[in-house]
């Protein structure tokens, strides 16, 4: 009877030993499963920030081209020919094509000509009379001052 029991406690200890085992184990995969699920969230923030900034640097990369088309579209306005602001400004022509194109769709006129909705946004005086703004212009690009 004695050497039962010993048996029975024997076994009752290994089996005892195997659960915490299995328990050790368990808590082993559960804390790599919650490390895995707090890499993969902060991921995913990371992604969603990175993601909002491309955004909003697009939409200020879209602002920038739809001012600089605005400006090239006054200057077209004034008389300047769009080949001169090509040079003028270090673009090709259809870069220069493509901001006009832009400030266009952005102003709500369909077409890439001027208007003079753009000419009357000028503060009054801003230019002399009689076309010195574009003879002005066009010397200032002559002497490389533009």
């Amino acid at each position: 009877m004695v050497k039962a029991a010993r048996v029975q406690q024997t076994r009752t200890r290994d089996l005892v030993a195997d659960v915490d085992r299995l328990v050790a184990a368990y808590d082993a995969q559960r804390s790599d499963r919650i490390a895995r699920d707090r890499r993969i969230t902060f991921a995913r923030q990371e992604a969603r920030r990175a993601l909002r900034a491309r955004d909003s640097a697009q939409r200020a990369g879209r602002a920038a081209e739809v001012a600089a088309g605005a400006a090239i579209r006054r200057l077209v306005a004034e008389g300047l020919p769009r080949s001169d602001m090509a040079v003028l400004f270090g673009l090709s022509r259809s870069a220069v094509k493509r901001l006009l194109r832009v400030a266009a769709e952005a102003t709500g006129h369909g077409t890439a000509s001027p208007s003079t909705e753009l000419i009357d946004s000028y503060p009054r005086g801003a230019f002399g009379a009689h076309g010195e703004a574009n003879e002005t212009a066009r010397g200032a690009m002559k002497e490389g001052n533009l």
